[in-house]
């Protein structure tokens, strides 16, 4: 008995119509209930618990972009951000105190050579206390050859 027909078997067994055959498949599988040590498993169902926005945000300024996090800080990239330059960038890391009910701002980076169109926090990432943030456009060592800074 091949897959499909395997499906269409399920599909009837369950009373589920064979255009919806994959959907009936997936709902009558059941998940793994065992997980790997120091797993939580995740569930269906998610609920918004913050909303980040930069304290200065402005028109364009592709807030949200790139984002990482680690523990409990956040870092946005932000690559449109105007303030040394149009679209020369910033990144904003906030940090939670209170296990991510509300997450405060507490620093707005930005390329010691900031120049407009470097793209700054085009994209970020964050390893315990290093905050890496990547400026694609950065010309410093030809045009639009990039660059990356570290914090």
């Amino acid at each position: 008995m091949g897959l499909q027909s395997l499906v269409l078997l399920l599909c009837a067994v369950r009373g589920a119509e064979p255009k919806n055959a994959s959907l009936a498949l997936a709902r009558s599988v059941p998940l793994p209930q065992r997980l790997a040590a120091g797993r939580r498993r995740l569930s269906d169902q998610y609920a918004q618990i913050a909303k980040l926005a930069a304290s200065d945000g402005a028109v364009v300024d592709r807030f949200g972009y790139s984002v990482a996090i680690d523990g409990d800080t956040v870092v946005v990239g932000a690559y449109g951000d105007d303030d040394a330059g149009s679209s020369s960038g910033a990144a904003y890391v906030f940090r939670t105190t209170d296990g991510g009910a509300t997450y405060g701002q507490v620093a707005k980076l930005t390329a010691s050579d900031a120049a407009g169109d470097d793209n700054f926090g085009n994209s970020v990432a964050i390893a315990g206390g290093t905050v890496v943030v990547g400026a694609r456009y950065n010309d410093d060592t030809g045009s639009n050859s990039g660059s990356v800074y570290i914090f």
